[in-house]
């Protein structure tokens, strides 16, 4: 016994008042979202790039003597010794330096990496007056 084959027309989906108001809201909108976050995640990678590349320049020419920042941080370096930078006089306190820290009088940190002092450089704007350089 054989199927009879019904003559059916099968509606598309664009056919569908749905369909029409996926592609003529919906889809441009997502379109939009998705370019907007391929915009943000590109200014991001610029950010995180342009961060890591003045970190290498100051761990290549480490400031000495009181630096400020641009966002108004300020410390004092000290030479670089075998174990690593000695700092003092920080304008505030920050995260990144408090498992070097050695007396709360005066706040003094030893022992910091070179690779910890040109972050927290960075993360305070850079340098911002000429500081005296060390090769």
């Amino acid at each position: 016994m054989g199927m009879k084959k019904r003559d059916t027309k099968l509606i598309e989906f664009f056919q569908t008042r749905g369909g029409q108001n996926f592609f003529s809201n919906t889809l441009p909108r997502l379109v939009k979202a998705i370019e907007a976050l391929a915009t943000q995640l590109e200014g991001q990678k610029t950010r995180d790039l342009a961060q890591r590349v003045e970190t290498l320049e100051l761990l290549h020419q480490m400031p000495s003597g009181l630096v400020s920042c641009k966002d108004g941080y300020s410390i004092k370096i000290g030479k670089k010794a075998p174990e690593g930078y000695k700092l003092s006089f920080p304008s505030s306190r920050d995260l990144l330096l408090e498992r070097y820290l050695v007396t709360n009088d005066v706040i003094t940190y030893e022992e910091v990496p070179p690779k910890i002092l040109a972050e927290l450089l960075v993360n305070h704007g850079g340098v911002a007056t000429s500081a005296q350089l060390v090769q």
